[in-house]
């Protein structure tokens, strides 16, 4: 009886094809974790060169609040007064009471009186008028007042020439 025990059992029939499946399955998984491990000591990489420039960061933000040896004290002040200017307070607030109707051509802050000089032409008095009332509603801008308006006429075209100032 034992040369029939193979009729007996149940055939494999996908034995053959289950250990290709498995053989490329433990590839691709080889593959997944060496991709794995390469991101891996990418990120390291990063987060090494991350610290190093933190520190190199911290390190020129203590040496630029130190004056240079040469630099003497008037102009320390002054590069000191340059960086507490409110710069983006002021630009914002002029870029928006920007208007058509107006063409600024000089801007003229005055860091140590903590005043600002706009000089410029409107397309009218009404739009000159709508453009002051627009900078006194600006909170970083006090004291609006027109300093000086004069009508110029270029070949037909006529406009006012102004001149606002503001204390900050």
């Amino acid at each position: 009886m034992r040369p029939l025990n193979h009729l007996l059992r149940p055939r494999a029939r996908h034995g053959a094809w289950m250990l290709v499946l498995l053989g490329i399955s433990l590839v691709g998984a080889g593959w997944l974790l060496w991709q794995a491990y390469g991101v891996h000591l990418r990120n390291q990489k990063a987060a090494e060169q991350n610290a190093v420039l933190s520190q190199r960061l911290e390190r020129e933000k203590h040496l630029a609040t130190l004056p240079a040896p040469s630099v003497d004290a008037k102009h320390w002040d002054a590069i000191q007064s340059e960086r507490r200017f409110p710069w983006p307070n002021l630009l914002q607030a002029i870029e928006q009471t920007a208007s058509k109707d107006i063409e600024l051509l000089e801007f003229v802050p005055d860091k140590s009186g903590r005043q600002l000089v706009l000089k410029g032409e409107a397309k009218d008095q009404k739009a000159l008028v709508v453009y002051l009332e627009a900078l006194n509603e600006q909170p970083e801008l006090h004291v609006v007042h027109l300093a000086h308006q004069q009508t110029l006429v270029r070949d037909r075209l006529e406009t006012v020439e102004f001149e606002i100032r503001a204390k900050l």
